[in-house]
């Protein structure tokens, strides 16, 4: 059974994670302010580092076709219309479904990160 778990930024730029203090309790806290652009959902991927891969991450990956391997750099998103998590590569323009991408390593988030994004 995968995990499923979310994050979010508090007002302090620190990650709140669901299975610290449940899901609940993630919303309700008064000790902080949760940044609710930031609210995120754990994809039960990890990369080839061990590093966990959530949504708003920023990844790069081998993306292997029958002519040519190549290396991609995206942003992790659900796209609920074809129920998969996926690399999207340019601004929704393309992407890629992450079970068919290999070597996935993580670089960075956009929150944290917004120069890497591609």
């Amino acid at each position: 059974m995968r995990d499923i778990k979310f994050r979010a930024l508090d007002g302090f730029g620190n990650w709140r994670f669901s299975d610290d203090i449940g899901l609940d309790t993630l919303f309700n806290r008064l000790e902080y302010e949760l940044l609710e652009e930031t609210l995120g959902q754990f994809t039960g991927i990890k990369d080839i580092n061990g590093a966990e891969v959530w949504e708003g991450d920023i990844l790069k990956a081998t993306q292997e076709t029958p002519t040519f391997d190549s290396r991609i750099k995206g942003t992790v998103e659900y796209l609920g219309e074809h129920a998969c998590w996926v690399l999207m590569i340019k601004s929704h323009v393309e992407f890629m479904p992450l079970h068919q991408l290999f070597d996935l390593e993580k670089i960075g988030n956009i929150y944290e990160n917004p120069e890497l994004r591609p």
